[in-house]
């Protein structure tokens, strides 16, 4: 078998295939590229790579941008979480002060008048108060 059949263009050697061939069959075989061909695909490989980089670069920020977005809400959550599990909050609030000179015991309350917290009296606390405790009331 010779390694090529040609005419003298692309048309008149289809020709001479199709006149002498046996019969005409579906066949997968590997083609070469031309030095042409080659440098064509080396081109748009070129160009196809920077323009998946600039998408890449956008992408980049959107998905910063949504990240951003995200953080203080996914603070918030975990906030939240956190909260619900231990059924608490830690606060800084103003509370009001009561020094229990019997027990010898001070106790704190919030602004509902709720006790929030007890600790053993100092003593400089324990020193006399000559105030009673206010019922609200005019005694």
């Amino acid at each position: 078998m010779e390694k090529q059949i040609k005419g003298q263009n692309q048309i008149e050697t289809l020709q001479i295939l199709q006149d002498n061939a046996d019969s005409i069959e579906e066949v997968g075989y590997t083609r070469f590229f031309s030095e042409e061909e080659l440098a064509e695909k080396k081109d748009l490989l070129a160009d196809r790579s920077i323009e998946l980089n600039n998408i890449d670069e956008e992408k980049s920020d959107v998905v910063a941008g949504y990240k951003a977005k995200m953080r203080p809400i996914r603070e918030d959550i975990s906030k939240l979480l956190t909260d619900i599990k231990q059924k608490s909050e830690y606060v800084n609030d103003k509370c009001y002060k009561f020094v229990d000179q019997e027990t010898r015991e001070v106790g704190y309350y919030d602004k509902n008048g709720n006790l929030v917290q007890t600790r053993r009296a100092k003593p400089e606390e324990l020193q006399g108060n000559i105030f009673k405790m206010k019922t609200g009331t005019h005694d």
